[in-house]
């Protein structure tokens, strides 16, 4: 079955995040973000944002710059440019 976890709370996320130690803490986020990236396949970029904000507390500079690309076509399509703007300028500065 699928199960996954949803804080009802920001309290309760922070208090989690700061008992973690930051390496076990990136773990879990590549793991989170991977899983996603499976679940969601070839539509993965529907989600780019989601996705974006695991690989970042991962440190995953690859993903990073592939999910920033997704969420500027992304934004662009929106017409908010200016989103699309600095997710390209961040992904370009990750290079």
């Amino acid at each position: 079955s699928d199960s996954f976890y949803r804080f009802r709370h920001a309290l309760y996320r922070r208090a989690l995040k700061q008992r973690l130690p930051p390496p076990r803490l990136r773990s879990l986020h590549r793991r989170i973000g991977e899983s996603l990236e499976a679940a969601y396949g070839d539509s993965a970029a529907e989600i780019a944002s989601q996705l974006l904000s695991h690989f970042e507390a991962c440190e995953d500079l690859g993903r990073q710059v592939r999910y920033h690309q997704a969420a500027a076509a992304g934004a662009a399509s929106r017409f908010a440019y200016q989103d699309a703007i600095a997710h390209i300028e961040a992904a370009l500065a990750l290079n």
